[in-house]
């Protein structure tokens, strides 16, 4: 794509002019869950995106407009040129709508065991320890909003150590765990799915306390 380039008005920077630039969009989501969001049956997330130029130099640090078929497209910033590339800073992106949704929950069985509170409580006999594995299926949907096919989206997804990726569907790109990437396209006004199966572990811990003294003991205490 090719796109001209204004610089906005600003007292202190001489003003620059770049046309016929080549470009592309690059749409980026990062994603994360805890052990309850992971269980959500909807969570919402606003995808970022940045304009990537490649043929002007000595761009300094600037609003600028960016104008597509004589008609202004966006406003973006940049941090300036380095070599003949620079790029805007991220912003929310308008086109892209996301709905991530639960499509299955597995909750495994349970396990029971009790050790000595950590520190003395005079009221404390015991802890009560609960724990039990999960398994979750959820799917996220994006949907390209605009007449335009998206040429590049990237989801990175960051699994921690109680909510475990172990699949998908489509495989990821790229595995460096925890971080996980898919690169993708969408066609204009469609959508493009992901499948996601992660593995939770669920831990709950209940004070059980001692008993009240009987009449009898508290006799014997005097």
């Amino acid at each position: 794509m090719r796109a001209n380039l204004h610089s906005r008005k600003n007292i202190r920077l001489k003003w620059f002019e770049l046309k016929d630039i080549s470009f592309e969009i690059k749409r980026k989501l990062e994603i994360s869950y805890s052990t309850s969001t992971v269980e959500n049956n909807i969570n919402n997330f606003s995808p970022l995106m940045e304009y990537n130029f490649k043929g002007g130099k000595d761009i300094p640090q600037s609003d600028i407009i960016i104008f597509e078929n004589g008609l202004p497209a966006a406003y973006a910033k940049t941090v300036g040129s380095k070599g003949d590339k620079f790029s805007t800073e991220p912003q929310l992106d308008p086109i892209v709508n996301i709905k991530d949704r639960i499509v299955e929950l597995s909750k495994g069985k349970e396990t029971i065991s009790r050790e000595p509170p950590t520190y003395p409580n005079p009221r404390v006999k015991e802890i009560e320890i609960r724990d039990r594995e999960d398994s979750i299926k959820r799917k996220i949907t994006f949907e390209n909003d605009s007449t335009e096919r998206i040429e590049f989206f990237e989801l990175k997804l960051i699994e921690t150590k109680d909510v475990r990726f172990t699949n998908s569907s489509p495989e990821p790109n790229k595995r460096d765990p925890p971080e996980y990437l898919w690169n993708f396209s969408i066609n204009p006004e469609e959508a493009f799915s992901i499948e996601l199966e992660f593995q939770t572990h669920i831990r709950k811990t209940f004070e059980i306390e001692k008993e009240p003294p009987s009449n009898r003991d508290r006799d014997r205490a005097h």
